[in-house]
């Protein structure tokens, strides 16, 4: 069986710098490399979140309390949270060895 083309014409070559160019955007088109690309990135965030999760958080603010009995009370607030009982000590290193896996594939394809 053979299929006939509508139009019938020849198809013009293409020139070097118009393939170069096609080609060079490549990377940028195909899904496949999209999706590894955005599953290096949120691998990325997952292990710099992991990072900051080893520091202690320092939050300050602004505080007002009333009373039952028409008593109001304002002043700043300053809260650090200390990491006692390992919080979270354990996950940053599998996190990278997740992150380094997905850089390994980005670089094979």
């Amino acid at each position: 069986m053979q299929l006939q083309l509508a139009d019938g014409g020849e198809t013009a070559a293409l020139d070097d710098a118009t393939l170069d160019a096609a080609l060079a955007k490549l990377a940028q088109r195909r899904p496949d490399l999209i999706a590894l690309q955005a599953g290096y990135e949120a691998q990325e965030q997952k292990y710099r979140a992991a990072i900051l999760s080893q520091f202690p958080s320092l939050t300050v603010g602004f505080v007002r309390a009333r009373d039952t009995s028409n008593i109001y009370t304002s002043g700043f607030q300053i809260n650090l949270s200390l990491p006692i009982f390992n919080r979270n000590q354990v996950m940053w290193p599998s996190n990278r060895r997740r992150a380094s896996g997905c850089a390994t594939n980005i670089k094979r394809v």
